[in-house]
């Protein structure tokens, strides 16, 4: 599993923080990523601004090669490699 977020406390594998525009838009612990078999899917952590994914707010979705994924307002392109993994 893969938590995001703007906590920079250890409980985030990717943090969000005053680097990324709209930053002040991810709470604290956000979203998490997690691989199911073949898939990876985002699960919303009940944060107030949401996860996006192709500009649909979602509470929970499989993410695809090529997909955006929004946490608030800071926006992310999905992207996997020949293999299947993350890049």
């Amino acid at each position: 599993m893969t938590y995001i977020g703007r906590a920079d406390d250890g409980s985030n594998d990717v943090v969000i923080d005053e680097h990324f525009v709209g930053w002040s838009t991810v709470s604290r612990t956000h979203a998490l990523i997690e691989r199911d078999g073949e898939l990876f899917v985002v699960v919303d952590l009940d944060s107030e601004n949401g996860v996006y994914v192709n500009g649909q707010r979602t509470g929970e979705n499989v993410l695809y090669d090529g997909c955006t994924v929004s946490f608030g307002q800071v926006h992310f392109l999905f992207q996997m490699n020949q293999e299947g993994d993350v890049r």
